[in-house]
Protein backbone atom coordinates (compact mmCIF):
# COMPACT_ATOMS: atom_id res chain seq x y z
CA UNK A 1 0.00 0.00 0.00
CA UNK A 2 3.23 2.43 0.87
CA UNK A 3 4.29 1.60 -2.15
CA UNK A 4 1.02 1.90 -4.19
CA UNK A 5 1.03 5.52 -2.50
CA UNK A 6 4.73 6.43 -3.18
CA UNK A 7 3.97 5.59 -7.21
CA UNK A 8 1.04 8.08 -7.08
CA UNK A 9 3.08 10.84 -5.03
CA UNK A 10 6.24 10.30 -8.08
CA UNK A 11 3.87 10.34 -10.73
CA UNK A 12 1.78 13.73 -9.77
CA UNK A 13 5.37 15.32 -8.63
CA UNK A 14 6.68 14.15 -11.82
CA UNK A 15 3.81 16.00 -13.97
CA UNK A 16 4.05 18.83 -12.05
CA UNK A 17 7.21 18.79 -12.86
CA UNK A 18 6.67 18.84 -16.21
CA UNK A 19 4.07 21.65 -15.72
CA UNK A 20 6.15 24.08 -14.39
CA UNK A 21 9.00 23.75 -16.54
CA UNK A 22 7.21 25.70 -19.71
CA UNK A 23 7.76 29.70 -18.69
CA UNK A 24 6.12 32.94 -20.57
CA UNK A 25 9.86 34.45 -21.55
CA UNK A 26 8.74 37.46 -23.55
CA UNK A 27 5.73 39.54 -24.58
CA UNK A 28 5.28 41.96 -26.98
CA UNK A 29 2.03 44.07 -26.76
CA UNK A 30 2.47 46.59 -29.58
CA UNK A 31 4.26 45.13 -32.44
CA UNK A 32 4.63 47.36 -35.76
CA UNK A 33 7.75 46.26 -37.46
CA UNK A 34 9.52 43.17 -35.15
CA UNK A 35 7.68 40.23 -36.91
CA UNK A 36 4.78 39.43 -39.21
CA UNK A 37 3.08 36.43 -38.15
CA UNK A 38 3.06 33.44 -41.17
CA UNK A 39 -0.96 33.11 -41.54
CA UNK A 40 -1.90 36.71 -41.83
CA UNK A 41 1.37 38.29 -42.63
CA UNK A 42 0.80 41.47 -40.54
CA UNK A 43 2.20 42.62 -38.10
CA UNK A 44 0.36 41.36 -34.38
CA UNK A 45 1.38 41.14 -30.65
CA UNK A 46 3.06 37.76 -29.42
CA UNK A 47 3.68 36.06 -26.70
CA UNK A 48 6.58 33.91 -26.10
CA UNK A 49 6.22 30.32 -24.21
CA UNK A 50 10.10 28.83 -23.29
CA UNK A 51 10.72 25.47 -22.01
CA UNK A 52 13.15 25.03 -19.40
CA UNK A 53 13.58 21.22 -19.30
CA UNK A 54 16.06 19.24 -21.37
CA UNK A 55 13.21 17.01 -22.63
CA UNK A 56 9.85 18.15 -25.05
CA UNK A 57 6.90 19.25 -23.39
CA UNK A 58 3.30 18.52 -24.68
CA UNK A 59 1.62 21.45 -24.40
CA UNK A 60 -1.74 20.76 -25.60
CA UNK A 61 -4.93 21.43 -23.38
CA UNK A 62 -2.85 24.26 -21.43
CA UNK A 63 -5.12 27.70 -21.10
CA UNK A 64 -3.78 30.87 -21.61
CA UNK A 65 -5.83 33.96 -20.10
CA UNK A 66 -6.21 37.52 -19.81
CA UNK A 67 -8.54 37.27 -17.65
CA UNK A 68 -8.29 35.41 -14.34
CA UNK A 69 -11.98 35.24 -14.00
CA UNK A 70 -11.87 33.82 -17.22
CA UNK A 71 -9.00 30.90 -17.23
CA UNK A 72 -10.29 28.52 -19.84
CA UNK A 73 -10.45 32.04 -22.42
CA UNK A 74 -8.23 30.11 -24.56
CA UNK A 75 -6.97 26.88 -24.91
CA UNK A 76 -3.89 25.40 -26.84
CA UNK A 77 -5.32 23.22 -29.70
CA UNK A 78 -3.99 19.50 -29.70
CA UNK A 79 -0.53 18.28 -30.88
CA UNK A 80 1.31 21.34 -29.82
CA UNK A 81 4.88 20.85 -27.58
CA UNK A 82 7.43 23.11 -27.21
CA UNK A 83 11.07 21.14 -27.92
CA UNK A 84 13.84 20.65 -24.95
CA UNK A 85 15.10 24.61 -24.66
CA UNK A 86 12.92 25.57 -27.24
CA UNK A 87 10.39 28.29 -27.62
CA UNK A 88 6.87 28.96 -29.19
CA UNK A 89 5.52 31.87 -30.27
CA UNK A 90 1.60 32.77 -30.14
CA UNK A 91 0.04 35.41 -31.46
CA UNK A 92 -2.69 37.61 -29.59
CA UNK A 93 -4.76 39.08 -32.62
CA UNK A 94 -8.03 37.84 -31.93
CA UNK A 95 -8.11 35.42 -34.71
CA UNK A 96 -8.54 32.04 -32.66
CA UNK A 97 -7.24 30.10 -35.66
CA UNK A 98 -3.74 27.65 -35.66
CA UNK A 99 -2.00 27.57 -39.10
CA UNK A 100 1.32 27.60 -39.16
CA UNK A 101 0.85 29.66 -35.94
CA UNK A 102 -1.36 29.77 -33.03
CA UNK A 103 -3.84 32.52 -32.59
CA UNK A 104 -5.78 33.22 -29.79
CA UNK A 105 -9.13 34.91 -29.15
CA UNK A 106 -8.31 37.98 -27.70
CA UNK A 107 -5.58 40.58 -27.96
CA UNK A 108 -3.20 42.29 -25.73
CA UNK A 109 -3.27 45.77 -24.38
CA UNK A 110 -1.15 48.23 -24.85
CA UNK A 111 -1.36 50.03 -21.06
CA UNK A 112 -0.62 47.17 -19.37
CA UNK A 113 -2.08 43.84 -18.95
CA UNK A 114 -1.88 40.34 -16.53
CA UNK A 115 -1.77 36.78 -18.46
CA UNK A 116 -2.08 33.41 -16.73
CA UNK A 117 -1.02 30.06 -17.92
CA UNK A 118 -2.89 27.19 -16.82
CA UNK A 119 -2.29 23.42 -17.32
CA UNK A 120 -5.57 21.23 -18.93
CA UNK A 121 -6.12 20.05 -15.50
CA UNK A 122 -6.38 23.97 -14.09
CA UNK A 123 -2.93 24.22 -12.17
CA UNK A 124 -1.69 27.58 -12.23
CA UNK A 125 1.68 27.21 -13.86
CA UNK A 126 2.54 31.29 -14.78
CA UNK A 127 1.82 34.56 -14.73
CA UNK A 128 3.31 38.23 -15.76
CA UNK A 129 1.71 41.39 -15.35
CA UNK A 130 2.41 43.55 -18.49
CA UNK A 131 3.91 47.18 -17.67
CA UNK A 132 3.21 49.94 -20.24
CA UNK A 133 5.58 48.77 -23.16
CA UNK A 134 6.64 51.31 -26.28
CA UNK A 135 5.85 49.85 -29.36
CA UNK A 136 8.16 47.20 -30.84
CA UNK A 137 10.02 47.10 -27.57
CA UNK A 138 9.14 43.70 -25.33
CA UNK A 139 8.57 42.80 -21.98
CA UNK A 140 10.75 39.94 -20.88
CA UNK A 141 12.52 37.70 -18.70
CA UNK A 142 16.64 38.66 -18.26
CA UNK A 143 17.32 35.38 -17.55
CA UNK A 144 15.61 33.25 -19.72
CA UNK A 145 12.59 31.34 -18.27
CA UNK A 146 13.71 31.90 -14.49
CA UNK A 147 15.23 35.84 -14.29
CA UNK A 148 13.51 39.03 -13.15
CA UNK A 149 10.99 40.90 -16.12
CA UNK A 150 12.40 44.06 -17.64
CA UNK A 151 11.68 46.29 -20.67
CA UNK A 152 14.01 45.16 -23.60
CA UNK A 153 14.59 46.96 -26.63
CA UNK A 154 16.03 44.63 -28.66
CA UNK A 155 12.64 41.68 -29.18
CA UNK A 156 14.25 38.23 -29.75
CA UNK A 157 10.91 36.48 -30.79
CA UNK A 158 11.88 32.47 -31.08
CA UNK A 159 15.38 33.26 -29.50
CA UNK A 160 17.14 33.88 -26.00
CA UNK A 161 16.50 37.24 -24.79
CA UNK A 162 19.24 39.68 -24.92
CA UNK A 163 19.47 41.61 -21.80
CA UNK A 164 19.56 45.40 -23.38
CA UNK A 165 16.88 46.93 -20.81
CA UNK A 166 15.67 50.23 -20.15
CA UNK A 167 14.44 51.89 -16.90
CA UNK A 168 11.19 52.71 -18.19
CA UNK A 169 9.58 55.43 -20.39
CA UNK A 170 11.34 58.82 -21.17
CA UNK A 171 8.82 61.73 -20.25
CA UNK A 172 7.30 63.66 -22.92
CA UNK A 173 9.28 66.76 -24.09
CA UNK A 174 7.76 70.23 -22.88
CA UNK A 175 6.65 72.70 -25.06
CA UNK A 176 7.54 76.79 -24.14
CA UNK A 177 4.41 77.65 -25.71
CA UNK A 178 1.54 75.86 -26.33
CA UNK A 179 -0.58 75.68 -29.68
CA UNK A 180 -3.00 78.06 -31.07
CA UNK A 181 -3.85 81.49 -32.93
CA UNK A 182 -1.33 84.07 -33.06
CA UNK A 183 -1.14 87.05 -34.76
CA UNK A 184 3.34 87.66 -34.96
CA UNK A 185 5.57 84.59 -35.08
CA UNK A 186 6.22 82.43 -32.06
CA UNK A 187 9.72 81.41 -30.95
CA UNK A 188 9.00 77.51 -29.10
CA UNK A 189 11.36 76.44 -26.61
CA UNK A 190 11.54 72.34 -25.81
CA UNK A 191 12.88 71.11 -22.74
CA UNK A 192 13.23 68.18 -20.86
CA UNK A 193 13.50 67.38 -17.05
CA UNK A 194 15.79 63.51 -18.35
CA UNK A 195 19.31 64.14 -17.31
CA UNK A 196 21.73 63.24 -20.51
CA UNK A 197 18.22 62.73 -22.87
CA UNK A 198 18.57 64.36 -26.17
CA UNK A 199 14.80 65.53 -27.69
CA UNK A 200 14.59 65.44 -31.16
CA UNK A 201 11.74 67.19 -33.66
CA UNK A 202 10.33 67.31 -37.01
CA UNK A 203 8.09 70.39 -38.72
CA UNK A 204 6.66 68.32 -41.60
CA UNK A 205 4.06 66.26 -39.48
CA UNK A 206 6.10 63.27 -39.54
CA UNK A 207 6.87 61.69 -36.47
CA UNK A 208 10.36 62.04 -34.97
CA UNK A 209 12.70 59.29 -34.88
CA UNK A 210 16.83 58.66 -34.05
CA UNK A 211 17.58 60.23 -37.41
CA UNK A 212 15.46 63.71 -36.96
CA UNK A 213 17.15 67.14 -35.65
CA UNK A 214 18.62 67.47 -32.74
CA UNK A 215 17.08 70.41 -31.00
CA UNK A 216 19.61 72.61 -30.27
CA UNK A 217 17.84 75.77 -29.55
CA UNK A 218 14.55 78.10 -30.18
CA UNK A 219 12.15 76.75 -33.26
CA UNK A 220 10.28 79.74 -34.96
CA UNK A 221 6.94 79.08 -35.62
CA UNK A 222 5.75 81.31 -38.53
CA UNK A 223 3.27 81.55 -40.87
CA UNK A 224 2.96 78.47 -43.61
CA UNK A 225 1.67 78.81 -47.42
CA UNK A 226 1.79 76.41 -49.51
CA UNK A 227 0.71 76.28 -53.26
CA UNK A 228 -2.40 73.97 -53.93
CA UNK A 229 -4.74 73.35 -56.74
CA UNK A 230 -8.45 71.49 -56.09
CA UNK A 231 -8.93 69.32 -59.17
CA UNK A 232 -12.00 67.14 -60.41
CA UNK A 233 -12.17 63.48 -61.05
CA UNK A 234 -13.36 62.98 -64.43
CA UNK A 235 -16.07 60.20 -64.31
CA UNK A 236 -16.96 60.67 -60.77
CA UNK A 237 -16.86 64.55 -59.98
CA UNK A 238 -15.00 64.42 -56.80
CA UNK A 239 -12.67 66.87 -55.41
CA UNK A 240 -9.45 66.49 -53.78
CA UNK A 241 -6.22 68.26 -52.81
CA UNK A 242 -3.32 68.55 -55.10
CA UNK A 243 0.01 69.49 -53.58
CA UNK A 244 3.07 71.34 -55.29
CA UNK A 245 5.31 68.50 -55.87
CA UNK A 246 2.52 66.80 -58.45
CA UNK A 247 3.06 67.60 -62.56
CA UNK A 248 1.28 71.60 -63.58
CA UNK A 249 -0.07 69.77 -67.14
CA UNK A 250 -3.22 68.19 -65.75
CA UNK A 251 -6.27 69.51 -67.16
CA UNK A 252 -8.45 70.83 -64.25
CA UNK A 253 -12.13 71.49 -64.56
CA UNK A 254 -13.96 75.12 -64.62
CA UNK A 255 -14.13 76.63 -61.27
CA UNK A 256 -12.05 74.99 -59.09
CA UNK A 257 -10.00 76.54 -56.92
CA UNK A 258 -6.39 76.85 -57.84
CA UNK A 259 -3.96 79.41 -55.83
CA UNK A 260 -2.28 79.43 -51.78
CA UNK A 261 -3.19 78.55 -49.15
CA UNK A 262 -2.31 78.79 -45.41
CA UNK A 263 -1.15 76.12 -42.83
CA UNK A 264 -0.54 76.01 -39.12
CA UNK A 265 3.07 75.54 -38.12
CA UNK A 266 3.65 71.52 -36.78
CA UNK A 267 6.26 70.84 -34.23
CA UNK A 268 6.46 67.44 -33.34
CA UNK A 269 9.19 66.26 -30.57
CA UNK A 270 10.22 63.26 -28.70
CA UNK A 271 13.00 62.77 -25.85
CA UNK A 272 15.69 60.01 -26.33
CA UNK A 273 17.95 58.24 -24.33
CA UNK A 274 19.76 55.52 -24.26
CA UNK A 275 18.45 54.05 -21.04
CA UNK A 276 14.62 54.66 -21.58
CA UNK A 277 12.29 53.76 -24.33
CA UNK A 278 11.48 56.99 -26.33
CA UNK A 279 9.13 59.20 -24.78
CA UNK A 280 5.56 59.42 -26.59
CA UNK A 281 5.06 62.41 -28.95
CA UNK A 282 4.64 65.45 -27.90
CA UNK A 283 3.08 67.85 -30.52
CA UNK A 284 1.02 71.42 -31.16
CA UNK A 285 0.02 73.37 -33.88
CA UNK A 286 0.49 77.30 -34.50
CA UNK A 287 -1.68 79.41 -36.18
CA UNK A 288 0.21 82.60 -37.53
CA UNK A 289 -1.80 85.40 -38.63
CA UNK A 290 -5.01 83.09 -39.57
CA UNK A 291 -8.27 84.20 -38.17
CA UNK A 292 -9.26 82.55 -35.42
CA UNK A 293 -12.45 80.92 -35.36
CA UNK A 294 -15.47 80.97 -33.77
CA UNK A 295 -16.29 77.36 -33.13
CA UNK A 296 -13.28 74.95 -31.17
CA UNK A 297 -10.41 73.92 -33.85
CA UNK A 298 -9.12 70.61 -33.26
CA UNK A 299 -5.99 70.48 -35.20
CA UNK A 300 -4.32 66.88 -36.24
CA UNK A 301 -1.32 66.10 -37.65
CA UNK A 302 0.42 63.46 -39.72
CA UNK A 303 2.93 63.17 -42.65
CA UNK A 304 1.91 63.64 -45.99
CA UNK A 305 2.21 60.46 -47.32
CA UNK A 306 -0.29 59.01 -45.27
CA UNK A 307 -3.20 61.26 -47.11
CA UNK A 308 -2.44 59.34 -50.33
Amino acid sequence: MRSFILQIVCILGFSMLSYSQVKFNEVQPSNSKTQMDPDFYKYKDWIELYNTSSSSVDISGYYITDNKDKPRKWQVPNGQSIGAGKYVIIYCDGEDVTGKAMHTNFKLSTSGDKLYMYSSSMLLLDSVSIVDVEADYTYGRLVNGTGAWASLSRPTPGAANVSTTVKGLAPKPVFSIKGGYFNKEQSVSLSTTLSGAVIRYTTDGSEPTENSPIYSGPITAKKETKVTQKYGHNREDKTGVQHYGYPSTLDYPNNKYKGDRDYGFVIKAKVFHDDYVPSLTEANTYFININARSLPVVAISTDFDNFF
